[in-house]
């Protein structure tokens, strides 16, 4: 707890979406979000291709407009990294992009857990 603590004392207006991408039959889900359900409604995920997630995030600014997106794989045979990230004003929208890949480097649709931030 100390840890959390930190971190807002470092960063007080710092937001923070933790979760997973659940993606066993080709069809990915979001698991295990934090916060409550009208903040978890805000997020929805999009499989744009083989390996490829795009999580979009709505009221997801910070005061500088900071994003980041951290992710780790569920299985030890692949990687997965956001790609890019963005925010749309106009729709109040922050976009992050995950791409997963196994041991061939070749996009593989897998499961994993991620941190987003804004700050």
């Amino acid at each position: 707890m100390g840890l959390l603590n930190a971190l807002v004392r470092i960063e007080p207006t710092l937001k923070v979406i933790f979760g997973s991408v659940l993606d066993t039959s080709g069809t990915p889900t979001l698991g295990q979000l934090s916060g409550d359900p009208e903040d978890r409604a805000c997020v929805t995920i999009t499989d744009t291709a083989a390996g490829v997630y795009d999580l979009a995030v709505t009221n997801f600014r910070g005061p500088r407009s900071l994003l980041f997106g951290i992710a780790t794989s569920r299985t030890i045979s692949t990687m997965v990294s956001c790609t890019a990230k963005s925010y749309t004003a106009s729709t109040d929208t922050a976009l992050f992009t995950f791409k997963v890949e196994d041991d061939a480097s070749t996009a593989t649709d897998s499961s994993f857990d991620f941190i987003l931030a804004a700050c």
